[in-house]
């Protein structure tokens, strides 16, 4: 079964009709030819015989254009039904010349027939055909002699009854005629109502252009959209075009005429129109060119929208991805794009300069912990009104998340130009911000990267910049530094230091030295320190001074201190299960701040007091003075819980951190370690000797002991042991040795009865 091809309305309207013609005229041609076989029978006239025959053939060719309308092959059936109204006329014009008068009817009629239906060359052939036959049918009721001897007033009667029935025809077609054209107005009206209606909906307005009379129809709202009257404007193009903005004018007018010459598709322009206030309005003008059927563009139509909401919203979500939301200032990546057009003018031309100023706030955190996140929005809204203060109209102030902020200097003159406005935003420091009523001092660091002409991506200059203000931090912040190449190749460096760093944790290239701890009153060994060292499969042996700032830094201090802490364990049980007269050795593993803090504290020294026992109570951990201020809130738990297992505790590098006294007071310390700096100037300071005993002398009255590191001198010894300090070490008594060298100084020196000289002779042997 096939599928049909659905109609259209007014299609089925066509056929409609054409079947109502059709059982009009079927009936009436047979009804004809029933008159003609009836005279060729009473009459027995031959031409009026041959006449009934036509009739009948031609009711046969309007049965076949029935059966064309029931299929729906609306021009087919058309087309049947003229060539037998055509060629039946023509045949029994020459049977009957007398019936002229009404077959030079029937052309006409066909010609009525088919104007609904066809069109272009089709209606072309069939007005020609039928002015053909109207000739003939004329000629042959003229100069043909008829032949039938039918009786007169059969003929007129016949004629007569003919010429009303196509008469009437005529008028069926003049009724069909009426109500298609009454269903065509009413189809018009309804389109006008609904282009009305969405023309109105849309709010648009509309324009049409005859190009051949150069006149531009303006609709009511095309008007009233600039604020105009009715008769304000005119029919001229330039009542458009002079309006249009002047930085737009040209480029409407080139897509209108690209169009025009049928380049494009549709006309689509969005421009800015002045209203008869002086302002302008964001306009998308939509088009389209008509031709003619030799192509030539004749008019455009089309119409114009306003879309100022539209263009106001977009700026602003536009301005919002390329601004900051609190402070206004250009982001990251408006920055970033103005300093990747810095650097291609560089390219461009080797003599421009520029400087990009990479800034933070010190001590940010302060302030939010102190006044509260809204204090410190309001210290960052006034920072960047203070760096806008400090630097030209044309340079660009961002604030990249944060506290961070940058600036470039675009065009600057030489280099000393961007150092002085370093300077300049120091000085405008200096006066205090007040947040929320309270007076806060702040000041900012700074890092300074020049360009350069090998400079290829605006990253690798704030990458420098951003070097350089750590490199300002680490030396001691509110400050500027210049970047130089060296800090580039160093930072390079710490990065690979630290993937190496992850890599050593895994395979565990970390080896634990060992330095002694003597009596300084015996000059016996008490104990040892377990300190760190890095074998580094390239770079050999490293110290720690070499990676354990970068530890600290990056949090890795943890892993390798739970890793010194359980083999300096690990070592001190193979002492005293190999040195069982030596059982008082004690061992001190340095303790950072990462691990008095970790989470899982209590689990790493839960696992290293199931494998000491009753050792724990020679555990020693060393912690600095300014990790555990740092951590003064959780410090005196943990603490107390350490201490409760019986390892004792140091505080480490004592006199260069805080030096809080209630500290000693507040958590279970047990001894007092001298940093070295002290020591190393003993001997040429009387005033650190003075430092030194008031130490000692407070330790003592506290009843903790006092280690001093460092000693490298006899002459330091003596000192200190005068001085009263209780335990020493350095390398005046050993270096830092590995677990076997160690294993043999106690060996050779013991720890009961050795003198520091049979010491540092053993040493010398364990070397």
């Amino acid at each position: 079964m096939t599928n049909r091809v659905p109609m259209y309305a007014d299609q089925a309207a066509q056929l409609v009709r054409l079947h109502q013609f059709l059982r009009w005229i079927v009936p009436s041609n047979f009804g004809f030819a029933l008159i003609a076989a009836i005279g060729f029978i009473v009459f027995r006239d031959l031409p009026t015989g041959i006449t009934a025959i036509v009739l009948i053939l031609c009711s046969g060719v309007l049965f076949l254009a029935q059966v064309l309308v029931r299929r729906e092959r609306l021009k087919e059936a058309v087309s049947t039904i003229c060539v037998a109204l055509l060629g039946a006329s023509v045949l029994i014009v020459l049977l009957q010349p007398a019936l002229f008068p009404t077959l030079a009817c029937i052309p006409l009629l066909a010609v009525a027939l088919a104007l609904p239906y066809l069109d272009g060359r089709s209606l072309r052939f069939l007005t020609v055909a039928a002015f053909l036959t109207t000739i003939v049918i004329v000629l042959c009721g003229e100069f043909v002699s008829s032949w039938s001897r039918l009786p007169d007033w059969f003929v007129v009667g016949f004629r007569i009854a003919s010429l009303t029935t196509t008469i009437g025809l005529v008028l069926v077609l003049l009724w069909q005629f009426s109500s298609r054209l009454n269903d065509t107005l009413a189809r018009t009206r309804a389109a006008e109502e609904r282009y009305s209606l969405a023309a109105r909906g849309a709010n648009d307005g509309l324009w049409d252009w005859d190009l051949l009379t150069n006149e531009v129809y303006y609709s009511t709202r095309w008007k009233e959209m600039l604020g105009c009257g009715e008769d304000e404007v005119g029919t001229s193009p330039d009542e458009w075009f002079n309006r249009i903005h002047e930085d737009d004018r040209i480029r409407v007018k080139a897509e209108l005429a690209v169009h025009r010459d049928g380049l494009t598709p549709h006309f689509e322009s969005e421009h800015r129109m002045r209203d008869v206030n002086g302002r302008y309005h964001w306009i998308l003008s939509r088009g389209l060119a008509v031709c003619n059927q030799d192509g030539q563009t004749t008019r455009i139509a089309g119409s114009q929208t306003d879309i100022t909401v539209r263009k106001q919203a977009e700026e602003q979500l536009i301005h919002d991805a390329l601004h900051d939301s609190l402070t206004g200032l250009p982001n990251r990546v408006l920055f970033m794009d103005r300093l990747g057009k810095a650097v291609k003018q560089v390219r461009r031309h080797p003599d421009y300069l520029f400087a990009v100023l990479f800034l933070d706030l010190d001590r940010f955190k302060v302030v939010n912990d102190s006044l509260g996140h809204t204090a410190g929005d309001e210290l960052l809204v006034e920072l960047g009104r203070r760096l806008l203060a400090a630097v030209r109209p044309n340079d660009t102030v961002a604030r990249l998340g944060g506290d961070e902020f940058a600036i470039l200097l675009d065009g600057i003159t030489n280099l000393h130009f961007a150092t002085s406005v370093a300077d300049r935003l120091q000085v405008h420091m200096e006066a205090p911000f007040v947040l929320q009523v309270n007076e806060v001092f702040s000041a900012i660091s700074m890092g300074i990267a020049f360009s350069q002409a090998d400079y290829e991506q605006p990253e690798e200059v704030l990458r420098d910049a951003d070097i350089a203000l750590y490199r300002a931090k680490a030396m001691g912040r509110a400050r500027h530094i210049v970047f130089h190449r060296a800090m580039h190749v160093r930072a390079v460096e710490v990065l690979q230091l630290e993937m190496d760093l992850r890599r050593a944790i895994e395979r565990q290239e970390f080896v634990v030295y060992y330095q002694p701890i003597v009596s300084m009153q015996t000059e016996q060994i008490t104990g040892f320190e377990a300190l760190v060292r890095w074998q580094h499969p390239q770079r050999g042996l490293l110290a720690p001074g070499e990676f354990v700032p970068i530890a600290e830094e990056t949090g890795l201090i943890a892993p390798i201190g739970w890793l010194v802490l359980t083999e300096a364990c690990r070592q001190m049980r193979i002492w005293q299960a190999h040195f069982p007269d030596y059982s008082a050795l004690t061992m001190s593993v340095n303790f950072s701040g990462t691990q008095l803090a970790h989470p899982d504290l209590t689990k790493h020294i839960d696992a290293i007091a199931r494998e000491l026992g009753a050792s724990m109570r020679y555990l020693r951990l060393e912690i600095t003075e300014t990790v555990i201020m740092d951590h003064a809130g959780s410090s005196a738990e943990v603490l107390a819980y350490l201490r409760s297992l019986g390892i004792q505790l140091h505080i480490d590098d004592f006199g260069t951190g805080y030096s809080s006294l209630s500290a000693l007071h507040q958590f279970p310390i047990s001894t007092l370690k001298i940093d070295r700096s002290f020591i190393g100037r003993l001997d040429a300071d009387g005033q650190h000797a003075n430092m030194i005993e008031t130490i000692v002398t407070l330790a003592h009255n506290l009843r903790l002991d006092v280690i001093a590191e460092g000693v490298e001198t006899a002459a330091q010894s003596q000192h200190l042991r005068r001085l009263g300090c209780d335990y020493g070490q350095g390398y005046l008594f050993s270096k830092p040795v590995d677990a076997d060298k160690a294993t043999a100084l106690i060996a050779q020196a013991g720890i009961t009865s050795c003198s520091r000289s049979a010491l540092v002779t053993a040493a010398y042997i364990a070397k």
